[in-house]
């Protein structure tokens, strides 16, 4: 049997679910409560419990604050199914446009991240051509 810390090291992140899979054992195996990465990550423990339940409208700063908060690192790789329903994100691409956004995306009832994202980056253009 394999140990949790290796199906860590290599688990496929393909979702919020999935992300959320990982951070809640990786705060377990640092023997935290979800109040305590909360006061690490600087947010109220019912944002931990959303993320670790894969709610989607986390914001993405701090999805990275609570990554690094753990000591976990990101690593991309190529989808075993590009495109589609269960695609690996491309988090290269997710990181260079969120540089060029605001700090703070909201994603609306049925709206995906990306389609915030994009949301995000129009009004945005939007104001800065006035």
């Amino acid at each position: 049997m394999r140990s949790n810390k290796n199906y860590i090291d290599r688990m496929k992140v393909q979702s919020p679910q999935d992300l959320g899979i990982l951070i809640r054992e990786e705060r377990k195996k640092q023997g935290w409560t979800q109040a305590e990465l909360a006061d690490r990550v600087g947010v109220k423990p019912l944002w931990i419990s959303a993320f670790e339940r894969g709610k989607t409208t986390a914001q993405i700063g701090l999805v990275f604050r609570t990554i690094k908060a753990l000591g976990l690192n990101l690593s991309v790789g190529k989808a075993d199914r590009p495109g589609g329903v269960g695609a690996v994100i491309d988090l290269e691409a997710l990181v260079q446009t969120m540089r060029e956004v605001p700090d703070e995306i909201i994603a609306h009832r049925g709206e995906t991240l990306d389609d915030a994202i994009r949301r995000t980056m129009t009004e945005g253009k939007g104001s800065n051509d006035e």
